[in-house]
């Protein structure tokens, strides 16, 4: 069955409830508004994803599962510290941690 937009996904509906509301404030916003709303929703994803990943590296059991959950960690874990310096540098904005 063909997805209608991207974001047509209920298990990603599950996990983060808010996302339809991210997802209008994103699309309402423009200019440096819209970076920040987007870096900040983006940030909140990838920590969601470190969330997951982290037990995989203590619990999980295939190699490559492992190598996959340690590169999300650290890929994900320097994007959100990029966009965070990106936030403060071009906004003035810092994000709770």
């Amino acid at each position: 069955m063909p997805m209608n937009k991207p974001m047509d996904m209920p298990m990603m509906h599950a996990m983060m409830p808010d996302l339809d509301a991210r997802m209008m404030a994103l699309e309402a916003k423009s200019g440096g508004d819209f970076d920040i709303e987007f870096m900040s929703a983006m940030t909140d994803h990838h920590a969601m994803a470190l969330m997951m990943a982290a037990p995989v590296l203590i619990h999980g059991h295939h190699a490559d599962l492992y190598t996959l959950a340690e590169n999300i960690v650290i890929s994900q874990g320097q994007e959100i510290k990029q966009m965070d310096q990106w936030l403060d540098a071009w906004y003035g904005v810092k994000r709770a941690v």
